[in-house]
């Protein structure tokens, strides 16, 4: 891209240069032109319209050819029109001119159009140009009979202008010919050469981005080293340090190791002293379980007891209701035989003598039915003294069976939890013995750990030393690194400096 870049810029200020040097020397010999035919008219050499046709065709042809140039100053179009130009103005000079030597004004301008090595060009033109002196010739010798000043025909001065003529376009023909082939073999050749030159360029450039590729990844890697190194050197230093710190903490690892051996053993007595003391809570439950369950059977048979008193007292109830009844009726019948008494003693009263002995009678049966109706009485109080004792008795045997009951609900309560205590118990005892199992592992476990720290202990002391011996080698590497990195950035100053050369 950059070649390619460059060789635009290349034929862009070619074709720029070749364009001014034109459009400078047509703008010079029109200049000239414009003001040797405004003098000629002036000096009443020529006429108004000849000086007229002459100036706006050089005019024109001027200003067509700014034109163009100033707007693309490498145009192609350019040698073209400007030559067509001009052929039409050295056309109408040389028909008309009242100078003989006025064909010789083609001479700088068809130089000037070799610089463009365009054969064809410089071919179509001499040809263009041969023709007009040619026509000229043609013209002063069959038509005006004279030349273009006046002067009688010279055969020297026709032939000198046709030979200087033809001669010219020959040899400007001859030379843009044999020139472009030079330039053409020395363009193949420097083709060629370029060719080599940019087969070795680019076999150079591909050695050099790779080396520069390579170099930066060898830095990279280089650095990443660097980087490593000193982390491992870092890391070193710490495990050193670490280490000397790992060596204390080794040691009081073990004395703490010892110690927690000694209160696992310590822990141990008191399992086994634990596991003694469930053993005998286990048969001390057991024991207390079953009188439970005995003070449960007595309970049982207090509650059997306590219904057959109950059942004795309510007979007692009845019983003393039963006699209360018949006392009642004793009563009632005491005292209609106190009514007879009464009623037999006033009869006897009437009877006189005669109703004594019967007065006697009624008046013992009076007695009689006042005693009975005292006893009876009596008995009443006694049976309701009965009957209240009786109902206090009943009232008593009821809370007595109420509290039993509760007793009875205590102690199915008390013998749940004593079967629940006797499954816990049982349920600790495992635990006891899983618990002496472990703690007998655990003394296994301390005692390889204590052998462990040991042999830990002998390898930190290696450890130390190696990393020692590392960290020395470590600084070593560090400053061979810090030397190959110097010498990797020389390298890519070195490549750096042909960078501009890569595409």
């Amino acid at each position: 891209m950059k070649g390619c870049n460059y060789q635009e810029e290349r034929n862009y200020q070619m074709g720029r240069k070749m364009n001014r040097l034109t459009v400078l020397t047509i703008s010079a010999i029109d200049t000239f032109l414009i003001l040797g035919y405004l003098a000629g008219y002036l000096q009443g050499e020529i006429s108004l319209g000849y000086m007229l046709l002459v100036e706006v065709l050089t005019i024109g042809t001027l200003t067509l050819n700014d034109v163009i140039f100033f707007k693309k100053k490498d145009s192609k179009k350019l040698k073209y029109i400007s030559l067509i130009g001009y052929i039409f103005v050295y056309a109408v000079i040389c028909l008309n001119s009242v100078n003989d030597m006025a064909f010789t004004v083609l001479f700088p301008m068809l130089v000037m159009y070799i610089l463009y090595f365009d054969f064809k060009l410089v071919f179509y033109a001499s040809l263009a140009f041969g023709t007009i002196n040619i026509a000229d010739v043609i013209y002063c010798v069959a038509i005006l009979k004279h030349h273009h000043s006046g002067a009688a025909i010279n055969s020297s001065t026709i032939l000198l202008q046709a030979v200087s003529v033809i001669v010219f376009l020959v040899s400007m023909c001859l030379v843009t010919k044999l020139s472009n082939e030079h330039n053409g073999q020395q363009i193949d050749d420097i083709t060629k050469e370029k060719e080599q030159n940019e087969q070795l360029l680019s076999d150079v450039i591909g050695v050099v981005k790779a080396v520069k590729i390579n170099t930066n990844q060898a830095g990279d890697f280089i650095s990443e080293l660097v980087k490593n190194i000193n982390v491992t050197a870092s890391s070193l230093q710490d495990i050193s340090a670490g280490n000397d710190s790992n060596a204390n903490s080794i040691e009081e690892q073990r004395n703490m190791t010892e110690s927690i051996q000694s209160m696992i053993k310590n822990t141990g007595e008191l399992a086994n002293q634990m596991k003694n003391l469930s053993a005998q809570s286990k048969d001390k439950v057991i024991s207390g379980l079953d009188s439970v369950q005995r003070l449960n059977a007595q309970s049982q048979d207090v509650d059997a007891a306590n219904k057959k008193i109950i059942q004795s007292v309510e007979n007692l109830v009845d019983n003393a209701a039963k006699v209360n009844s018949i006392t009642n009726q004793i009563f009632e019948i005491s005292k209609q035989t106190n009514l007879l008494a009464l009623n037999a003693a006033i009869e006897s009263s009437r009877a006189g003598e005669a109703g004594k002995g019967f007065a006697v009678v009624a008046n013992e049966v009076r007695q009689l039915a006042d005693e009975t109706r005292n006893l009876t009485e009596n008995i009443q109080k006694i049976v309701g003294e009965l009957q209240q004792n009786g109902k206090e008795a009943q009232n008593t045997v009821d809370d007595v069976v109420n509290s039993t009951k509760t007793e009875h609900e205590l102690i199915s309560m008390v013998n749940s939890q004593f079967t629940a205590i006797e499954h816990s118990m049982k349920g600790l005892d495992e635990n006891v013995v899983e618990i002496t199992k472990k703690i007998e592992e655990i003394l296994h476990s301390n005692n390889s750990i204590v052998e462990s720290i040991t042999d830990i202990s002998s390898v930190s002391e290696e450890v130390a030393a190696s990393a020692q011996e590392s960290t020395s080698i470590g600084e070593e590497t560090k400053q061979k690194a810090e030397r190959a990195i110097e010498l990797m950035n020389e390298l890519k100053d070195t490549v750096r400096a042909v960078d501009k050369y890569i595409k």
